[in-house]
């Protein structure tokens, strides 16, 4: 995968977290949304999942109008379909 598309992958999962009331910006985020998309149970251990405030909710919806949605300039270093 190159840098861009993991720049569009994190986005839109970070923005889907967010969506399901989860802070995308804490240790351990990823593999607790991994378990919960697999239908796992969430792995043990750990720091607790932090509360999502609203500077991480406007956070990850500025990278997904960014990186996915291709709005504010988009990402360069993707092809673009217009």
């Amino acid at each position: 995968m190159t840098a861009a598309e993991q720049r569009v992958y994190r986005a839109d999962r970070d923005w889907q977290m967010v969506r399901a009331g989860l802070n995308p910006y804490q240790a351990g985020a990823p593999e607790r949304w991994r378990a919960l998309v697999e239908g796992r149970a969430a792995p043990v251990g750990g720091s607790l999942p932090r509360p999502l405030v609203d500077a991480d909710r406007a956070r990850a919806e500025a990278a997904y109008r960014k990186y996915v949605l291709g709005l504010d300039g988009g990402d360069p270093a993707l092809p673009t379909t217009r």
